[in-house]
């Protein structure tokens, strides 16, 4: 019994010399330099590269939709999205996957992947759920804000008046959706800032969609006054301009429609 046991543990290396067990070692190599000198493949950076290069096709994809480059209702296929934004099919895979959650694509088993169609009731549902969460978040931001948070938004409204004076619509949208994601940055809750954020950006493709429709207005931006209001600590104040700023956007869209 002892001798088949030592015959299982001996090592496939060995070999025997003489009678005595003897192992296959590369001449002037230690355990440890063997160790060294064996080449290893990092999985943890491969699997932050691969992390990295789905995220990126994430959001190239999300914003292609968003500003209807690919069109509510337009048939597209995983080959079609690699050529098009230059990544490849397992992170571009991934993005579709996590788009097809958010809702920003429908998978159609048999038939492909279509862009989601736009509705109408989904935009008012939006709206609604835009109503609940935002306005309410202008409350929590004044108490949680920081300066630096701050001069971000001021940066942007900065921004976006660039944009609005050089009349690039499609500019001012990306900065309004800039604004807003840092307002839901400012409440310091990632459960409430994400959903703020999905909400939003399902709401913007609306507003690409019927870009060709809508006109640049110059009068004073609802932000500003919502920035003022948070940098004077009224929550209150900051929640019923939001409130007033969501539904002049719904009142503007049903005109236009």
């Amino acid at each position: 019994m002892t001798k088949a046991l030592n015959k299982n543990l001996t090592p496939r290396s060995s070999r025997k010399t003489g009678g005595v067990v003897s192992r296959s070692i590369s001449p002037g190599l230690t355990p440890a330099g063997r160790l060294a000198a064996k080449p290893v493949k990092d999985k943890a950076v491969d699997k932050r590269r691969f992390a990295s290069l789905a995220g990126k096709a994430y959001e190239l994809i999300k914003r292609e939709i968003i500003t209807s480059a690919l069109r509510p209702g337009e048939y597209i296929n995983e080959t079609q999205l690699c050529e098009r934004i230059g990544i490849g099919r397992t992170p571009v895979h991934q993005a579709i996957g996590q788009l097809h959650q958010e809702r920003f694509l429908d998978v159609i088993p048999r038939k492909g992947i279509i862009v989601r169609p736009i509705s109408l009731d989904e935009y008012f549902n939006l709206d609604e759920a835009r109503l609940l969460l935002e306005v309410g978040a202008m409350r929590l931001i004044p108490e949680r804000v920081t300066k630096d948070e701050i001069r971000l938004l001021e940066q942007i409204l900065e921004r976006g008046a660039a944009a609005r004076r050089a009349r690039d619509f499609t500019q001012l949208l990306l900065f309004d959706r800039d604004f807003h994601f840092a307002l839901a940055d400012g409440t310091h809750n990632p459960v409430l800032a994400s959903m703020l954020k999905t909400a939003y950006e399902r709401s913007l493709r609306v507003w690409f969609v019927s870009s060709s429709n809508m006109v640049i207005e110059d009068e004073r931006d609802d932000h500003e006054q919502i920035v003022a209001a948070l940098k004077r600590g009224e929550g209150d104040a900051a929640a019923k301009i939001m409130r007033e700023h969501i539904l002049s956007s719904r009142v503007y869209s049903m005109r236009q429609g």
